[in-house]
């Protein structure tokens, strides 16, 4: 198969790119592995009884991000 044969098919089935493929999967992984981040700090943020109503906040946030990260992946 050729590459203008292939690059042909793609275009015309709308198929990115293995790049574009690539590129994206690691973007999503380095975005979720943020997010598991952003939750261990609110975790130890949680800890501390002053800074609960905010740290109620800042879950309410994460789980917002969280669903429209997904709903907009699926």
């Amino acid at each position: 198969m050729s590459k203008d044969l292939y690059n042909d098919t793609r275009v015309h089935f709308g198929i990115d790119s293995v790049e574009n493929l690539i590129a994206n999967r690691r973007h999503r992984f380095i975005n979720l592995r943020d997010m598991v981040k952003q939750t261990i700090v609110y975790i130890k943020c949680c800890a501390d009884p002053v800074r609960l109503f905010g740290c109620i906040f800042h879950w309410v946030r994460l789980i917002f991000a969280c669903c429209i990260y997904f709903l907009y992946h699926i």
